[in-house]
């Protein structure tokens, strides 16, 4: 059943980003995560909550937009990544 939750939110997020990119404007979206911090040793499942927050976050701000760069912070706080628009 976890797995099955897994597939689905990693489709959607997926789905948030493909639509983000095919509109007029060509806009395209950049995340990178650098997964070597504590954060990742202690928690195998810490990837799938920086990705969570951050559809979260695309979400709650309405969508994208050209420019956006935000930063990934993992669980303790340490900036892993940046996403940008």
């Amino acid at each position: 059943m976890r797995e099955t939750a897994n597939n689905e939110f990693f489709r959607k997020f997926s789905d948030m980003l493909s639509e983000a990119s095919v509109n007029e404007d060509e806009l395209s979206a950049t995340l990178r995560i650098t997964m070597s911090g504590a954060a990742f040793e202690d928690d195998s499942l810490e990837l799938a909550r920086i990705l969570r927050d951050l559809a979260k976050k695309i979400e709650n701000n309405g969508g994208v937009v050209s420019g956006d760069e935000w930063v990934i912070r993992d669980v303790n706080g340490n900036s892993v990544g940046e996403f940008t628009v």
